[in-house]
């Protein structure tokens, strides 16, 4: 839901989840079951809440394009159906949760095998490391000359600060300071040196 009310930015609509459920689709992982999710997938969560979190936004997406959409259109009207059948459940959705879940997790096994296929249609990808050093979440575009990298860091006992990565050599040199930041919204960096104009229309 906070996808879709916040206009469509957010995990139900970005790669991670999907990047997630594909690899556990190529390594045979084994897929909680709603009880299972509760006990032992919050017991071994590397982050409070994050297997909740996959699993719920997976699966509500499942149901608003499959069952919602029968009755409305699909996107954001789909998703408030299905948000709302949580008090009668299965008198919305016709199906108990355990069963409607067990569609899901096969739904999900074909959708990915055929991701699957489609990405060994094509080479891997060359690549070489700019730095052996983790560096963040954030994305990182380049400078006006293409030579650097900007990108957002923020590493334990440390404020958060904006750096530069060198494209030919990977060095990282600190760029300004960010304090009170957050690990979790989704941000658009945008970083003004103090002698440009500022643009007319910042978003």
């Amino acid at each position: 839901m906070e996808t879709w009310m916040s206009g469509g930015v957010g995990r139900a609509q970005g790669g991670y989840d999907e990047m997630v459920f594909r690899a556990m689709v190529q390594e045979d992982a084994r897929f909680y079951d709603p009880l299972g999710l509760v006990s032992k997938g919050t017991e071994i969560d590397f982050k409070t809440g994050a297997n909740a979190y996959l699993y719920g936004t997976r699966f509500m997406d499942y149901l608003g394009f499959t069952t919602a959409r029968k009755n409305c259109s699909p996107g954001g009207d789909a998703m408030l159906t299905v948000a709302a059948t949580t008090p009668r459940f299965s008198a919305r959705v016709r199906l108990p949760l355990e069963e409607s879940w067990r569609r899901w997790i096969a739904f999900e096994h074909g959708f990915q095998r055929q991701n699957l296929l489609a990405v060994r249609e094509h080479p891997v990808s060359e690549y070489r490391d700019l730095t052996r050093r983790d560096l963040g979440r954030s994305r990182a575009p380049t400078s006006r000359g293409r030579t650097k990298l900007l990108a957002a860091v923020k590493y334990p006992g440390q404020l958060a600060h904006i750096v530069s990565i060198g494209r030919s050599d990977g060095r990282v040199t600190e760029i300004k300071e960010v304090k009170g930041a957050s690990g979790y919204p989704t941000t658009l960096l945008l970083f003004l040196h103090p002698h440009q104009p500022s643009p007319s229309h910042t978003h």
